[in-house]
């Protein structure tokens, strides 16, 4: 018997209800985001929705070399709902079974490195949404993505509030990432937040980066 998907795996718990929503949509437009990502551009809807009329999906990107490139993100990901006429989106991760790090799958053709963004060889991690561009691209469906920047980056735009703060954000340089749109600051995602809760230490410190940000516009 079908025992379903092995729900107690954090990742693919997530993957599993993101799939559930494309049953329950009704507008043109949809916007799926994490619960650890903050928007503070201004008219960040009105800016989605024109990028969709252009594009079939748009959202922020990857830098990261074991995730795939050029191609949005689950993080921040929003697309039309005619390409669901078309193809059934799968947020879900591959696992291997007692493992909680996601399967790691080396790409076979050119034209699975075409729609990664990688070469033949490389190897992508099958974390939450590895196979949208596959999905995406692979239908003929175009998509527009957002650079995203470190914090370790000189363009990097959410400030700190003193040297104490920035070492302690600095413990983690991967994470607190932002998205920007035509050189402005349109979202920052914070991660791992399973394991850092917002109402905690790191959370904080990231929430007080937003404010911060925030005030100085």
């Amino acid at each position: 018997m079908d025992k379903g998907p092995n729900l107690n795996h954090n990742s693919l718990s997530h993957g599993t209800a993101v799939n559930l929503i494309q049953n329950h949509i009704e507008s043109e437009y949809v916007v799926a985001v994490d619960a650890d990502v903050a928007v503070v551009y201004p008219g960040w809807d009105e800016v989605i929705v024109n990028e969709l009329n252009n594009y079939d999906c748009f959202g922020g990107d990857y830098e990261h070399v074991s995730k795939y490139l050029g191609f949005p993100t689950v993080y921040l990901f929003s697309f039309r709902r005619h390409i669901l006429n078309k193809v059934r989106l799968d947020f879900r991760p591959k696992i291997t079974e007692g493992k909680e790090s996601p399967y790691r799958y080396t790409i076979k053709d050119a034209k699975e490195a075409k729609h990664f963004g990688k070469k033949v060889g490389d190897m992508i991690k099958c974390d939450t949404g590895w196979r949208l561009p596959l999905i995406i691209k692979g239908a003929g469906f175009s998509s527009k993505s957002m650079p995203m920047i470190l914090m370790t980056n000189e363009n990097s735009q959410l400030p700190f509030e003193d040297a104490k703060h920035k070492k302690l954000c600095m413990k983690k340089p991967s994470h607190m990432h932002e998205w920007h749109y035509n050189g402005r600051l349109f979202a920052t995602h914070k991660q791992a937040c399973r394991n850092h809760p917002l109402n905690t230490g790191w959370g904080e410190a990231w929430k007080k980066r937003i404010e911060l940000y925030i005030k100085e516009k």
